[in-house]
């Protein structure tokens, strides 16, 4: 007997699909034609979301009963189904354009299906691009290395605010953006990239969209032409706001977040390589086999300094930029993600493991911190996109593997291995990083601290690395602490969601001819299936999972139990369940191991679980662990307790400590503490 594989290539999948379904329509085919069966049902294979326009007054069924979790199999014993629903072929309709734009299948599968399907569903179109109204034409302007499309900022306010309902959370009437310029590499045999502006509206949940897009051989040049829409729009809705369903919304610029090369290419000014290089101070830079920045006291720059630009090696010309009402200096934050992640966290990691010979360790140290990663992977929560990984992989680390490194396992797998002057200096860091990074530590802490912390930081840095370590990305750790001053803790300033979205963006690229084309036709199939079920539920209103009958209940006057529960963001398991999904930390400081969630009949939910009962600083330099809610912790309790789910501080992530065999030490999930 042969056994399939469980996993094949995309080409081999579409085959089977094609296969099965040429078998599903040949057996309807000899049945009855009144018992016509509908396909409405191809839902549970993909997991597709449902699409609803109300200005069609389309009533659209989930997609979800057809087609698995897994998007591997088709559940064609229920496509076989017979239904006389009479709403059933807009159903169809409406749920193959969501899974056909949603799930990167290839139009020539989804016109192929189409046309299968025809026979006994007449309405349905015998194209996709019917299917999905794919534009013909669009708007392109050519410039000297490639061409632009302006998709627009006012379409992507309307379907946020229309298709997600998203204009009653702006109870003010103001509306804060936040941009992002940055490069994308489409293939590795070319040189072909595209370079999207990319929109994010604040203080919603909610994902970037396209404002313009540019696609060419290097950078967009001339940068006026390539910004010129963008900003024409930008300054018409500074000044007269955006009229939506007779509401006036007053229009805010948040930041423009990007990385280093790209902030120093749409501001005009000098790259992170030269000298006054600095977009926050006049440092002027050394050169050292490489340019530095010993100092960090330098006269911090202004906004009119800049703009009348007082200093000319700063300057290459004047930025397009500068005709928007805009600060040129503090509305440029520097961006957390490439400074900190991919900027000083990788630099350490690459000092240690080849860099010079007075602070890099040897073979057999770096395979001990290589096998204590590997063995953290299970005490991982699932809010973590990546486990741990070997040093021997760290070329290919991702800027979430240094997040994880820098603020949880770190500490951990570097202790007893590093020199004590490098495990504490990498301590400094780690703990203003942490501070900066979550509103309760800075009211408890202060920012102050976390300054002063990163001051010292980076004055040891000279004595440990040498003088050549402080280059562009160490120095602006000195100005990090003033953009949180504005901003609020680092990830209201990351380039995290914006990086999230170019993966996304590039996914839609299925050909080396005309991308631009491609991005700008898939986006609006998109639009087009833009679905009002995307509103995300209340955070603070739990949501239960896999329902058991298993305990323990301790005398609880109980309606249902449950293996999950997912609460401010954050998923908690049982510990039978997940053991790494299991802890929590409580308002009193109590780290609790989860053993049952239950609801009662008044579906107020209820944690029953263990608490540990001795707590210890698991640092002690620069500051206390505690004040950060960092613990060493040992001896959980036998018996049980019950919890409210309010009184739930923050999510942890719990692992072993080298210190002592029963200890184990306790991190809070900082994105949970808020």
């Amino acid at each position: 007997m042969i056994r399939r594989k469980n996993t094949v290539c995309k080409r081999q999948f579409n085959r089977r699909v094609l296969a099965k379904l040429n078998t599903v329509v040949n057996e309807i085919h000899n049945k009855p034609r009144q018992n016509k069966t509908t396909c409405h049902e191809l839902n549970d294979e993909y997991n597709v979301e449902t699409c609803s326009r109300s200005t069609q007054n389309v009533n659209v069924i989930p997609f979800n009963d057809v087609i698995n979790n897994s998007g591997n199999e088709i559940n064609f014993a229920y496509l076989n189904k017979q239904t006389n629903n009479s709403e059933s072929d807009n159903d169809l309709r409406s749920a193959l354009a969501v899974w056909a734009s949603t799930k990167h299948v290839s139009q020539s599968v989804v016109t192929d299906i189409l046309r299968l399907l025809h026979p006994y569903h007449p309405e349905l179109p015998l194209n996709c691009r019917t299917l999905l109204k794919t534009p013909t034409n669009f708007v392109e302007k050519e410039m000297e290395t490639g061409t632009y499309c302006h998709i627009g900022l006012k379409v992507g306010l309307f379907n946020i605010l229309y298709f997600k309902q998203t204009y009653l959370n702006f109870l003010d009437r103001y509306i804060e953006l936040s941009f992002n310029i940055d490069g994308l590499p489409l293939f590795h045999s070319s040189n072909t990239q595209v370079w999207p502006i990319l929109c994010l509206v604040k203080h919603i949940k909610t994902t970037p969209f396209v404002v313009g897009l540019f696609c060419g051989t290097t950078k967009p040049k001339p940068l006026n032409i390539f910004l010129e829409d963008f900003i024409d729009e930008v300054s018409d809705l500074l000044k007269n706001g955006y009229l939506f369903k007779g509401i006036l919304f007053h229009i805010k610029i948040h930041s423009f977040v990007c990385d280093a090369p790209a902030r120093a290419y749409i501001k005009c000014v000098k790259s992170h390589g030269g000298y006054s290089s600095c977009d926050k101070c006049i440092e002027a830079g050394e050169y050292h086999g490489r340019i530095v920045y010993p100092g960090t006291t330098a006269t911090l720059r202004t906004n009119e300094s800049f703009r009348l630009q007082h200093d000319e090696d700063h300057h290459l010309k004047e930025s397009p930029l500068c005709n928007l009402n805009i600060n040129m200096i503090t509305d440029f934050p520097v961006e957390y993600m490439h400074a900190v992640c991919l900027g000083v966290t990788k630099k350490l990691l690459n000092n240690w493991v080849s860099g010079s010979l007075r602070t890099r360790l040897n073979h057999r140290l770096c395979l001990q911190i290589s096998n204590r990663l590997e063995l953290l992977k299970s005490y991982i929560p699932l809010e973590f996109n990546r486990k741990p990984r070997s040093l021997s992989e760290l070329a290919r680390w991702k800027a979430t593997e240094f997040r994880t490194f820098l603020l949880y396992v770190g500490l951990v797998v570097l202790e007893d291995i590093v020199d004590i002057s490098i495990y504490e200096h990498f301590l400094l860091f780690h703990t203003a990083i942490t501070i900066l990074l979550s509103t309760r530590h800075i009211s408890d802490v202060g920012i102050d601290t976390a300054a002063n912390l990163l001051e010292v930081f980076i004055h040891h840095s000279k004595k440990i690395y040498g003088i050549e370590f402080i280059a562009y990305n160490v120095h602006v750790l000195c100005h990090l602490h003033t953009d949180v001053k504005k901003f609020g803790p680092l990830d209201n300033f990351s380039s995290f969601p914006f990086e999230n979205y170019l993966g996304q963006l590039k996914k839609l690229v299925r050909s080396p001819v005309n991308p631009l084309a491609q991005i700008f036709r898939r986006l609006k199939e998109k639009e087009f299936c833009s679905s009002t079920n995307d509103n995300l539920f209340d955070e603070n209103d739990p949501q239960h999972y896999w329902e058991h009958s298993r305990g323990p209940l301790i005398g609880l006057s109980i309606y249902k139990q449950f293996e999950k529960i997912v609460f401010k963001s954050c998923s908690f398991c049982t510990n039978k369940y997940s053991s790494s999904d299991s802890y929590f930390i409580s308002k009193d400081n109590k780290v609790v191991q989860i053993e049952n969630i239950v609801t009662n009949s008044q579906n107020i939910t209820q944690i029953i679980g263990r608490e540990f009962l001795e707590y210890n600083d698991y640092y002690t330099y620069p500051i206390e662990s505690s004040l950060l809610n960092i613990f060493e912790i040992k001896n959980i309790a036998s018996f049980l307790h019950v919890w409210c789910i309010t009184d739930i501080m923050a999510k942890c992530l719990v692992m072993p400590t080298k210190r002592a065999e029963a200890n184990l030490v306790c991190f809070p999930l900082v994105h949970s503490l808020d």
